[in-house]
């Protein structure tokens, strides 16, 4: 499916953006059009949170993560 390691590394970073896009609601084709448009201009971590295809504050609220160190270390990455 892809000739190289870094070939299906990407793919599959593309496809997870797609795929969780779609499980938030967001239609992937203008999510991934904005993330490419604002990525550049990203300086920060919190910039860098603003373009995930998930909201956060929605995922910590629904699933009761506020407390939870591995979903924190994960989001902080």
């Amino acid at each position: 499916f892809f000739d190289t390691d870094i070939g299906a590394e990407a793919g599959c970073i593309h496809y997870s953006l797609i795929e969780t896009a779609k499980s938030n609601g967001r239609n992937p084709q203008n999510y991934l059009e904005n993330l490419f448009r604002e990525l550049p201009k990203a300086k920060t971590l919190e910039d860098l949170e603003k373009l995930l295809p998930y909201d956060r504050k929605l995922l910590v609220e629904k699933f009761d993560l506020s407390n939870d160190v591995k979903f924190q270390f994960v989001v902080a990455v």
